[in-house]
């Protein structure tokens, strides 16, 4: 005799199934990608970064950031290939100090934290954090790209 699976197996098997690939881990934690990007040892990198928040539009711009020695050295705007000003390099990121931002809204906690992953490199390709409920315009959407080993 077959039985019918209850709710509750279902609702299990749903979870452990959603959570297998990375997409959108912010339930279960960034672990398994940063475990990854770890593994690859990168020091020396450039990616895209293009931010949408109630910035500066310096800050808007799509930027290729070049880390070097595992420190943010400096960064250029896509468009014009014109250097960023010391103020808007100075808010940049590396991949792992992404990843610590990321920490800290899981620990503050962020009123609201969505985060999506490079499935073979492992790090962060899109975050969407709001860091206070009931304060206006502190909301980011950070988009990382284009991340090349160099």
């Amino acid at each position: 005799m077959v039985r019918a699976a209850t709710p509750v197996v279902c609702l299990l098997s749903a979870i452990l199934i959603s959570s297998c690939g990375y997409g959108n881990l912010s339930a279960v934690g960034e672990s398994l990608p940063r475990d990854q990007w770890r593994l690859l040892s990168l020091a020396d990198y450039d990616y895209v970064i293009k931010r949408n928040c109630f910035c500066a539009p310096d800050y808007i711009r799509p930027l290729r950031v070049s880390v070097r020695g595992g420190n943010v050295q400096n960064a250029v705007y896509l468009k014009d290939s014109r250097a960023v000003s010391g103020r808007v390099l100075g808010s940049l990121r590396t991949v792992d100090e992404w990843f610590d931002y990321i920490e800290r809204g899981r620990q503050m906690p962020f009123f609201r934290l969505e985060v999506e992953y490079d499935e073979k490199l492992g790090h962060p390709i899109r975050i969407f954090s709001d860091i206070r409920e009931r304060v206006a315009d502190d909301e980011q959407t950070v988009a990382i790209t284009n991340l090349v080993a160099i």
